[in-house]
């Protein structure tokens, strides 16, 4: 978190634990949460109104109530017999801090920039072995064992509250204390999930949700937090977790001459690519604009999303910010979700990993003049011919790379070097014309919806990062956020083809 400035206060922490105990078997994690252990994924909801406005504490509880479906969001990391990792279903809770922030919510998506918005999630970049970084960024060793030994040995009262529903809750867990706990608290000191409620001014609540990377994608992280609204609105889980994929496991096709294993290939042998430091601005774009965008490049390519427009324009734009050699290529990795391309053998609900990186790759003469409509067809062609047994094989391919002894390869940077595009076009839901996404239903009480969303990657490397993902007007309307060198990104912020699309600039995006 900033030690300068800082307009957010951390004033209490605790740990929110199931409605009745779980424990149970180690989650085993995959070979594609392996290969993810390098980042973390953090994801921010801003809200108009704080739906606790009665006190977190004093409300029904549904969070403790939605983690009996989520043993392992309440468990530790930690390394298995096999020496791969799995999570310790221990319940040993999902640590939670409040805080206060300085301002109000308007002013904040104003004026505070994309460092000043890490205060409201907790970070940790990730090193190769995460049991190795304390729990909290601002705690110690010892501070984590002591409130490891709280939450273990007096239900929190050494000053980190211990929450579920009713004395059960942590009484249950006695047994667990004193037949192997311990070792959650001496060797997996890492909680999987860690929540933030940050309180503005005025009502608004920002709710900041971190997790490493290895243990869920963006989907899976929001899909976890909109389960909770739903729980906390007393309706159904819409998207219940799935933890196995037999189906998946079943199929081993491997076809090794796939360019996106060839590509794989290439990434895991990279060196490190140093980035200097790293700056980030949001670019909210209109469904007006975007339509009108839509309908400037449709001879060229008709069937264009509003992604394949994006990830293009900003490409495009970035690429002649670095001034690359036109004898020289110019790639993009593209990021996309298989949980809905593939009906099968991925559900919509699985938790976990379940993304497929590829690369597209273009002279940087014709990316800088064939315009456009030539560049999104590009984009448009290269998402719509990942099939998928390209989508499985690259899956499997990670699966591939176990030792004799069954442990999984070393982690890669998965961001990186390249410049990677993330769409989140599969959190759109089309409803008539509407289009409405999923991640903006994520209410706690109904028509209070998220005014806007943030997600951030940890440790991205290299040329930088493009997330395209929906935005809270709907329809064709999508919010951008862009990761560059400092020097770049003011250049992209002044930029007067991304200017001509009149984006209104939150989080950094004033310079």
């Amino acid at each position: 978190m900033s030690e300068n400035r800082s307009r957010v206060t951390v004033h209490s922490k605790l740990t929110w634990v199931s409605s009745k105990p779980l424990g149970g078997k180690p989650h085993e994690l995959s070979a594609l949460d392996h290969a993810m252990a390098l980042h973390t994924v953090h994801v921010i909801f801003y809200y108009r109104a704080n739906p606790f406005e009665r006190g977190l504490f004093d409300s029904d509880f549904s969070l403790s109530d939605l983690l009996c479906m989520y043993p392992p969001v309440m468990g530790r990391l930690a390394r298995g017999d096999g020496g791969n990792w799995v999570v310790k279903c221990n319940d040993a809770g999902v640590r939670t801090l409040r805080a206060s922030v300085g301002t109000t919510l308007d002013e904040w998506l104003r004026s505070a920039d994309a460092s000043e918005e890490r205060d409201l999630t907790v970070w940790e970049d990730m090193p190769g072995d995460p049991i190795g970084c304390p729990a909290l960024v601002f705690e110690g060793l010892m501070g984590t064992w002591l409130d490891e030994l709280a939450i273990a040995m007096l239900g929190g009262r050494m000053g980190l509250s211990y929450v579920g529903s009713g004395a059960g809750a942590w009484i249950g867990r006695m047994d667990a204390v004193l037949g192997g706990r311990m070792d959650a608290v001496l060797v997996g000191r890492r909680g999987a999930v860690l929540v933030m409620l940050n309180e503005f001014e005025g009502g608004g609540l920002a709710i900041g949700l971190s997790c490493p990377h290895m243990l869920a994608d963006p989907t899976c992280a929001t899909l976890f937090f909109k389960s909770w609204t739903e729980t906390n609105r007393g309706e159904p889980v819409c998207h219940p977790p799935i933890y196995h994929l037999p189906a998946l496991n079943a199929r081993r096709s491997l076809s090794t001459g796939i360019n996106s294993i060839k590509y794989l290939e290439t990434k895991s042998k990279s060196a490190e690519s140093p980035s200097g430091k790293m700056a980030t601005a949001t670019f909210r774009l209109s469904h007006s604009i975007i339509k009108q965008c839509l309908a400037q490049i449709h001879d060229e390519c008709p069937d264009a999303t509003p992604f394949d427009l994006l990830a293009a324009l900003f490409w495009i734009r970035i690429m002649r910010l670095k001034m690359p050699r036109h004898d020289q290529k110019h790639s993009l990795s593209i990021c996309v979700d298989v949980r809905k391309p593939i009906h099968g053998p991925i559900p919509y609900g699985y938790f976990g990993n379940a993304l497929h990186f590829s690369l597209l790759s273009m002279d940087a003469e014709l990316l800088d003049t064939a315009g456009l409509g030539h560049v999104a067809g590009a984009v448009h062609r290269h998402v719509a011919d990942l099939h998928e047994e390209e989508l499985l094989s690259a899956m499997n391919w990670f699966e591939s790379r176990k030792g004799e002894n069954g442990q999984y390869a070393q982690p890669f940077m998965m961001y990186g070097p390249e410049l990677t595009c993330i769409s989140m076009e599969h959190m759109i839901t089309p409803e008539g014309s509407t289009c409405e996404s999923s991640m903006y239903e994520a209410a706690f009480r109904k028509g209070e919806e998220p005014v806007h969303m943030t997600y951030r990657i940890g440790n991205v490397e290299g040329e930088g990062l493009i997330m395209v993902m929906p935005s809270p007007e709907a329809g064709l309307a999508r919010t951008v956020t862009v990761t560059l060198s400092e020097e770049q990104l003011a250049e992209l912020c002044e930029d007067q083809a991304i200017m001509d699309l009149q984006p209104t600039m939150l989080l950094g995006g004033k310079m």
